[in-house]
């Protein structure tokens, strides 16, 4: 769970959303534990008979194993029984025996922002840590530190022992999934993304008008329309989606819907993983094979993360410049991402244009791209379960 006071919060659960998918991507298969994100933006609904913190508690709290904390300038609105609703939860993780982690930014804030009081509270509770906190002072290095002390607890922390029964991130066997179409994957996968997770819907003269994680997605042709009406519905009676208000203007993704995309992200990891494993192996007898095969699962999951089905996979194919084309406009994906797949996408052109007898990699050759594609292929699943 993610915790902090309203001044951090859309960054921070940007950011550690991003690092708990490149944790995922890196050991989860490895050490049999997948680390969901809850927030109380994402994971509570409305309840009456009790204060506000202690319903969030019940909500998230008991239901939650790892508390990361993040403060800035403020430490939030007392509860009654805490200086803030963020030092209650970090408190109620404690008495539970469940791992906390807290960080305090240090970059420069600006003098509008400043509450005299809020900023004293803050100093007093730093004060008082009875134990290690962290610092940062930008969100790539928020980053890094989440990703690396995350693996320190789940190696290390007794809370997360096989013995300990009560740790519910050990994978068991998971329910079924419901399939969903690929329009409804698309909608579901930017409102994942949309720091509030949530997609506005409006009907107009010129047609539908959908807008969620910064895009504004027009559908002019009443047949395109209609579809993606249908694939609205679709998340609607999965679960995914609730609609807020009776005229359904706005929909949020449900718990329900950011653990699908969660799994999604983790297994697409686990088959990354297996892949690489079996690459690893075949560079031994045919280092042209392996490296070309390398490239392939590249290209699928360039294909996923433009929300489309893999078909060619041909680096010099039409649609594959195309789903590059997206990557490139796209602000999730890095420059420096997309300059690695370009990398490797000219490296094996060769590959799919030359006869199979024609001299492949040497085995040292096929190795490094194996590497590099499969760390570029993690990154790319990292961006898409990350922000925007």
């Amino acid at each position: 769970m993610v915790a902090s006071p309203s001044d951090v919060e859309e960054g921070a659960l940007s950011t550690v959303r991003e690092a708990l998918t490149r944790w995922n991507a890196m050991h989860a298969q490895d050490k049999g534990v997948v680390l969901l994100l809850r927030s109380w933006r994402t994971h509570s609904s409305p309840e009456l008979g009790d204060r506000p913190q202690a319903i969030l508690n019940k909500q998230l709290i008991e239901k939650s194993d790892l508390l990361i904390a993040v403060f800035w300038t403020r430490i939030g609105t007392a509860t009654g029984e805490a200086e803030s609703g963020t030092v209650e939860e970090i408190r109620e993780h404690i008495k539970q025996g469940k791992p906390v982690m807290i960080y305090f930014c240090e970059k420069p804030a600006s003098p509008s922002s400043f509450d005299v009081q809020q900023i004293e509270k803050l100093k007093s509770f730093r004060s008082e840590v009875n134990g290690l906190y962290d610092t940062y002072a930008t969100d790539d290095e928020l980053r890094e530190k989440v990703e690396r002390h995350l693996n320190d607890k789940v190696r290390d922390h007794p809370y997360f022992s096989p013995r300990q029964t009560g740790a519910a991130l050990v994978i068991k066997k998971a329910a079924p999934r419901k399939s969903l179409s690929l329009k409804a994957l698309e909608f579901l996968r930017e409102a994942y993304n949309d720091p509030i997770g949530q997609l506005m819907r409006m009907d107009s003269v010129d047609g539908l008008f959908l807008t969620t994680n910064g895009k504004n997605l027009y559908f002019r042709e009443p047949r395109d329309a209609a579809a993606a009406e249908a694939a609205i519905k679709e998340l609607e009676k999965a679960g995914y989606f609730q609609a807020q208000g009776h005229k359904r203007q706005a929909f949020k993704v449900t718990g329900a819907g950011f653990d699908y995309f969660d799994q999604i992200t983790k297994d697409l990891c686990s088959a990354d993983h297996q892949e690489f494993e079996n690459l690893l192996k075949v560079i031994n007898t045919d280092p042209r094979a392996a490296k070309k095969r390398s490239w392939e699962l590249v290209a699928k999951t360039m294909y996923r993360c433009a929300g489309k089905e893999p078909s060619h996979l041909d680096p010099n194919s039409p649609e594959l410049e195309e789903v590059n084309g997206y990557l490139r406009k796209s602000a999730r994906f890095s420059e420096r991402l997309v300059r690695e797949i370009e990398d490797l996408r000219n490296s094996c052109r060769t590959l799919f244009t030359q006869s199979e007898f024609a001299g492949g990699p040497s085995k040292e050759e096929a190795i490094q791209f194996v590497l590099r594609s499969t760390a570029a292929g993690r990154d790319l699943l990292s961006a898409l379960g990350g922000s925007s």
